[in-house]
């Protein structure tokens, strides 16, 4: 594929490209013009697997471009296709179709203007059914194929669509549509320049996530393996710096239809592909695959793994969703690495083998090799605690207990809070032995180490520094022109954001209003010193101020304690405190004869009573004028072990790698904060049931839910609050960190992996 691309004083002519077939090595520039309907009628689109990732993200960012855009959402499943025209509105409507009859995909193009297919996977399909059902029924056509002999089969019915007047265009996604553009650049400036004919090219990718794609990105890769291509597939590893964030990843070879396009097109004698994914297991058994398994098989080894592990490809992701970094180069060495193949086909995937003996071969794992076991033993142990094989499990957690470290690498870190959550879920289910164990365990509620490791993580973790920025720049647009400001606390444990707040108080223009801040927390001595300390500093800008103490725990709040006078413009903030009311709402849910297993639970109706109901429906009885919430945007509230510890291992990896990142293995705040801040909230979500479980973090669209449901409409939070947050992020020190705006809230992520949530709301009258 070649491209021109446009002079800057040309902004608005088109740029001209073209796809050559194999044939055709020289471009002419010349396309035949065709003649495009009336613009002045409404037009109708169909998104061929709109109901998938990428066909849903097209259909989203097409409701956006043209909001009069009548969007047809097609694909097999209607429930996923009617919750995405829900998302999308009433200019959407689903259609059901099949891309293998030929009848049924006919009769879907024939009232619309333009189909767009992403319904991959491209690899192996025997025809260009969808394109050739667009030119007989005169409906322009695009797709995203990522397929080489897909493309080529498109591109042979060049002259069918010129004879029928239909634009076509294939390949135009990523890669190796974006990608062939970029190469076309490179190799035009290069020979502007007079710097010789290339004789090199190329290409890196690296892809973190599937992108909520699920198995289908990996099906796309695995099949790709069976090509036939000159160099063994997923062979010659080489490691590249894709730059800040990415940083220097493993890639691997790959037959992607640059190779191919970029020989034949641009005349580049040598091209090569290598492409890499995180979590870093997958490459492995992309390795694996290529060399047991001969290449007429490997389809059928692909089904068997997505089969066994396709929960596992969706929520252990230990990177964030699809950022695919690219990074082309004309030339420059490669060193190619050791394989793991050697020590990961040696894993049992159901019983792991013993690593007591001192020449086993475990001993000497390299980092890498050793995370991806020890999420192998995570998962084994923790299937074996679901089904009460407690031998096994014993002997999954004497092998943990010999890789993981709480001292060690961040796989490391992680799997030492996981493997001791999961031994004590086994001695819970003996109630005796585990209250003897802890009969001389003295409960010491010792409030300056509780506030002293929650100051570390605020000090080593930019998030909260974020969410209060936020939150009070929510509350200072919310009062202006307020002179009576009432702001309630629902942790009231660090007195730093509120001296933020009467700090920005005093510089308003109009002058600060008369203050009343109400800090709830169990702990009278905490609300004590933030009174003092408030107080202080009040006095200081001699600003009006009360601080009123409220010595509760949440749970057990009278809201009537909170002391809401008429006159008031009142504000709440929740950080970190919602999630735990959500314990009742399961038990209602399951009353009401609902199950709570499998990917069931996620759309299952939101309970209209409970603890979370009652205490948002109080909030909103006060009328707050704004009502600021910061939870974990985590899905942590499964009802099975299995589904909360895929999730949270996810997570916490993320979290653990924040750290890793910033902070040395041997400082000792970073292990006071990995343990009793994170251990302890992991081992209350897999070692605890019923009530006892409190951290059922959620996904901020489940929050949205509910809080909605309360009467509470969103505010969006500010272009400027969002500028504010991000520059803070930027000066925080090091890459890594991003805010993401999603409807309006913010969302604080970590290399593109969401990690906490802050949204605003007020009272829907």
């Amino acid at each position: 594929m070649m491209a021109r691309v446009l002079p800057l004083h040309h902004p608005y002519r088109a740029t001209t490209v073209r796809a050559s077939s194999s044939n055709e090595t020289k471009y002419n520039g010349v396309v035949p013009d065709v003649k495009l309907a009336d613009p002045t009628r409404n037009y109708r689109v169909l998104v061929l697997g709109g109901t998938g990732r990428v066909g849903g993200s097209t259909a989203v960012a097409l409701s956006k471009l043209c909001p009069k855009l009548k969007i047809v959402v097609a694909g097999r499943n209607r429930e996923k296709g009617e919750a995405m025209v829900a998302k999308l509105g009433e200019n959407s409507e689903f259609c059901q179709v099949d891309i293998n009859d030929a009848n049924m995909l006919q009769t879907s193009l024939k009232d619309v203007d333009l189909v767009v297919h992403a319904a991959g996977p491209f690899q192996q399909a025997p025809k260009c059914t969808v394109l050739e059902a667009a030119i007989k029924t005169k409906t322009a056509y695009i797709d995203v194929c990522d397929d080489t002999s897909y493309a080529f089969r498109a591109k042979a019915l060049q002259a069918e669509a010129l004879a029928a007047n239909v634009p076509a265009i294939t390949t135009a996604g990523i890669y190796p549509g974006v990608s062939n553009v970029m190469a076309a650049e490179m190799v035009a400036a290069a020979r502007s320049e007079d710097k010789g004919k290339p004789e090199k090219l190329r290409f890196s990718y690296y892809t973190a996530g599937t992108g909520g794609a699920g198995p289908t990105i990996l099906a796309t890769s695995f099949l790709l393996l069976g090509e036939k291509v000159k160099l063994k597939p997923y062979s010659g590893m080489i490691n590249v710096d894709f730059g800040k964030g990415i940083r220097k990843r493993d890639v691997y070879l790959l037959n992607l239809p640059e190779v191919r396009s970029t020989h034949e097109v641009l005349g580049v004698p040598t091209v090569s592909a290598r492409f890499g994914t995180s979590p870093f297991f997958w490459n492995w058994g992309m390795e694996i695959m290529t060399k047991l398994l001969p290449p007429e098989l490997r389809f059928v080894g692909l089904v068997l793994l997505i089969a066994k592990f396709q929960l596992f490809i969706k929520r252990i992701e230990l990177w964030p969703s699809m950022v695919v970094a690219m990074l082309q180069e004309d030339n420059g060495t490669s060193s190619v690495a050791s394989s793991p193949l050697q020590v990961f086909s040696t894993m049992s995937l159901t019983r792991p083998a013993l690593l007591s003996s001192p020449s086993s071969p475990f001993k000497d794992l390299k980092p890498e090799e050793r995370g991806l076991y020890l999420i192998h033993l995570l998962l084994t142990c923790a299937n074996h605690v679901a089904s009460g094989s407690l031998q096994n499990a014993n002997a999954a957690l004497e092998q943990l207990s010999l890789l993981s470290s709480p001292d060690g690498d961040t796989m490391q870190r992680v799997a030492a809070y996981f493997t001791e959550a999961l031994a004590n879920r086994i001695l819970k289910s003996w109630p005796g032995l585990y209250k003897a164990l802890n009969a001389t365990q003295r409960k010491t509620n010792n409030v300056s180490e509780e506030i002293h490791v929650r100051r570390l993580f605020i000090a080593m973790f930019p998030i909260l520094k974020v969410s209060y920025l936020l939150t009070n720049r929510a509350i200072l647009e919310a009062m202006e022109g307020e002179k009576m400001v009432h702001v309630i606390d629902l942790d009231a444990s660090e007195p730093a954001q509120w001296l933020a707040l009467i700090q920005d108080f005093n510089s308003r223009p109009e002058g600060p209003p008369h203050l009343r801040i109400t800090g709830v927390h169990h702990h009278k001595e905490v609300l004590d010193q933030m009174a003092h300390i408030l107080t202080e500093e009040a006095e200081k800008l001699d600003i009006p101020f009360q601080f009123n103490p409220v010595v509760s725990s949440l749970e057990s709040l009278n809201i009537d304690q909170l002391r809401v006078k008429t006159g008031e413009a009142l504000a709440v903030s929740s950080v970190l405190q919602l999630h735990n009311f959500l314990a009742s709402d399961e038990d209602i849910l399951r009353k009401n004869g609902y199950s709570l297993s499998g990917d069931s639970a996620s759309s299952l109706p939101l309970p209209n009573s409970g603890r979370i109901s009652r205490f948002l429906n109080a909030m909103w009885s006060l009328s707050p004028k704004i009502m600021v919430v910061t939870e974990q945007d985590s899905d942590h509230n499964g009802s099975t072990l299995m589904e909360r510890l895929l999730e949270s291992l996810y997570t916490y990896a993320a979290l653990f790698d924040c750290l890793e990142a910033k902070v040395p293995r041997t400082c000792q705040d970073r292990s006071k904060v990995e343990k009793m801040f994170f251990g302890e909230e992991i081992k209350n979500i897999i070692a605890c049931e019923g009530s006892e479980r409190r951290e059922r973090h959620e996904k901020l669209e489940k929050w949205s839910q509910r809080i909605d449901l309360a009467g509470f409409g969103n505010v969006p939070l500010s272009y400027f609050a969002m500028l504010q947050g991000r520059r803070l992020l930027q000066g925080y020190g090091f890459d890594g960190y991003m805010i993401k705006e999603e409807s309006g809230c913010a969302v604080i992520c970590w290399q593109d992996r969401p990690l906490y949530s802050v949204s605003a709301w007020r009272c829907r009258k």
